[in-house]
């Protein structure tokens, strides 16, 4: 089955070869190599609900999240540690 993640961009990666079996954890794998992002810094929407803040949504499958063929998850990508957003200065 085939799952697309659609970044704030408009960007969409389509992953496929994934089963209802797939874990969230593998999709994320899957899509840190296609898109780059790497695991830690993605943040997987899906319904309105983040799912990686799920308690133990990581070992969920696919079929248990609810997630099926066709559907489309968004990624918003989380800052790195240590970075900051660019400085005010200058604005009220």
């Amino acid at each position: 089955m085939e799952v697309s993640v659609r970044r704030p961009t408009g960007e969409t990666h389509v992953l496929s070869g994934l089963s209802p079996q797939t874990t969230l954890q593998a999709l994320q794998e899957q899509l840190a190599t296609v898109a780059g992002v790497p695991v830690p810094l993605q943040r997987l929407i899906w319904q309105g609900a983040v799912l990686e803040t799920q308690e133990g949504a990581e070992g969920r499958t696919l079929q248990e999240l609810g997630v099926e063929a066709g559907h489309v998850l968004h990624l918003v990508v989380r800052r790195e540690p240590g970075t900051f957003p660019a400085s005010r200065e200058g604005l009220p």
